[in-house]
């Protein structure tokens, strides 16, 4: 059986990530295959952009803080339905308390990535993740690898808790289970992460954009995850003929060269800024013809 193929976008806000995840998407659609574009960036809209329908894309959008609050709704549901009032009284508190807590809404999007990863990853031939920010990626990836071990430990506790049974009733026969799926759900999504998954940093031409892809590739790099490829985009036209304009494009060969330098020997992939806004379809289609050998 042909392994699902899994790609992500990550980088600084701002940078372009959904731009270049859809016209990606729609390259990988238009050669046949079957592809899964997910967007965890609350920022831009998917259904915006792609506004046609594209034979062999499907796309999924996914807002942090709804998926927070209907985590956070589900466990309260069951608290409330499965254990007595004492108990359900202190647990809704610390339940409740859970949105404002660091972390909060990168835990949430896991656990809808994982349920994904596990129930539909594998009906696609090409699954793309347009990411958030940099740093909401790295806590995500964090949380992936914390959390199966922070499961593994909870599962062997599983006899001393055995102790609590009287006072929790029978449901407490469906909490390790409910702990083994979950788990086997966050390991298969750290697999498909660290072992199948293709991390593709986009930045701009500018000082930032460099620094922090730098750091974003070394974090990356430090839990097995290789960078081989990175896109540029949004370069100004070769020759300007405004004043300012060609200080711009002088400044911004330099960045370059020095992206090439640092960056070596990972391929690096240019795009060019479009004379409009990306607003359509066929403004992405002319961006995949950039991404076709990706």
């Amino acid at each position: 059986m042909k392994r699902t193929k899994l790609y992500l976008f990550c980088g600084k806000g701002g940078v372009g990530k959904t731009t270049i995840s859809s016209a990606f998407s729609i390259s990988k659609a238009l050669k046949g295959n079957k592809t899964l574009l997910i967007s965890t960036d609350p920022a831009p809209s998917l259904s915006d952009l792609i506004d046609t329908e594209i034979c062999n894309l499907t796309f999924i959008e996914i807002d942090p803080q709804k998926e927070l609050e209907n985590y956070i709704e589900n466990a309260i549901s069951f608290v409330k339905s499965n254990f007595n009032l004492e108990v359900f009284d202190k647990v809704e508190a610390f339940f409740r308390n859970m949105g404002s807590t660091p972390g909060a809404e990168e835990f949430a999007l896991l656990e809808r990535l994982s349920h994904l990863a596990f129930e539909t990853f594998h009906n696609y031939n090409v699954v793309v993740i347009d990411t958030a920010p940099t740093g909401t990626t790295l806590q995500l990836l964090k949380n992936s690898l914390r959390a199966g071990e922070w499961l593994k430990e909870l599962i062997t506790q599983r006899k001393k808790a055995e102790r609590l049974k009287s006072a929790a009733g029978e449901v407490f026969k469906e909490i390790p289970l409910q702990i083994e799926n979950r788990l086997e759900r966050l390991e298969k999504l750290s697999d498909l992460f660290i072992s199948s998954g293709t991390f593709i940093p986009i930045l701009l031409a500018e000082k930032l954009p460099i620094a922090e892809t730098a750091r974003l590739i070394k974090e990356l790099e430090s839990i097995g995850i290789q960078i081989d490829t990175l896109i540029v985009n949004r370069l100004l036209p070769e020759n300007p003929a405004d004043r300012f304009f060609q200080k711009r494009k002088h400044q911004e060969r330099l960045y370059l060269e020095e992206i090439r330098r640092v960056f070596y020997p990972r391929r690096v992939i240019t795009i060019p800024m479009k004379e409009t806004d990306i607003s359509s379809v066929k403004d992405l289609q002319d961006i995949a013809e950039l991404l076709k050998d990706l």
